[in-house]
C-alpha cells in the first residue's frame, strides 16, 4: 500500500516516545506473543540496517504502559512503515492510526514525499486504518507459490 505525503498532518495528542532497537523488538516480541529467540533475531535485522537510513522508532504509551508501537525507515523521499502493532487490549480505540499518522508527520517534516507499507491481505482491521490514512493497494504479493495453490507444482 502506498500514500503520497501532502502534510496537514496534527502533532499527536497521545503520549509518544522515542525507543531504541533493543527496546523496540522486546516490545514488539511482547505485543505479538514472540518467543525470546524471535525478539533476539528481530533486534539483529533491525540493529544490522544501514546507518544511512533515518530509522524511527515510537512508542505510544496510555496509563503508563505501552500501548502500541510502529517504526518508519526514511531513504530520500521515501518512508517505509513497519511493525506496527497495537496490544490486544487497546486494539478498536484509534491509537494505530494515531501512531501511524505521527509517524507520517515526522517523515513529511523530514521531506518524505511518498510512504509504503506491506499489510497481509486477511490482516483486515489493519488494511481499515491504513485505508482511512489515505493509503491504496498498489500490488498483490505472494511468496513463490500463488494463495490459491495447495500443491506444489510438478516439475
Amino acid at each position: 500500500m502506498t500514500l503520497v505525503l501532502h502534510g496537514a498532518f496534527e502533532p499527536s495528542r497521545h503520549r509518544l516516545r522515542e525507543i531504541g532497537v533493543d527496546e523496540f523488538a522486546q516490545l514488539a516480541g511482547e505485543l505479538r506473543g514472540s518467543s525470546a529467540q524471535q525478539v533476539a533475531a528481530h533486534a539483529a535485522r533491525l540493529a544490522a540496517s544501514s546507518p544511512l537510513l533515518k530509522a524511527r522508532r515510537l512508542a505510544l504509551v496510555e496509563g503508563g504502559r505501552v500501548a502500541a508501537i510502529g517504526q518508519s525507515v526514511q531513504e530520500f523521499d521515501l518512508v517505509g512503515l513497519y511493525d506496527v502493532v497495537t496490544a490486544a487490549k487497546a486494539r478498536n480505540r484509534g491509537l494505530a492510526a494515531a501512531l501511524t499518522t505521527e509517524l507520517l508527520r515526522r517523515a513529511f517534516d523530514d521531506r518524505a514525499v511518498v510512504a509504503y507499507l506491506q499489510v497481509s491481505a486477511d490482516n483486515i482491521a489493519a488494511r481499515h486504518v491504513y485505508r482511512k490514512l489515505g493509503f491504496v493497494d498498489r500490488y498483490a504479493y505472494w511468496y513463490r507459490i500463488e494463495p490459491a495453490v495447495t500443491q506444489p507444482l510438478a516439475a
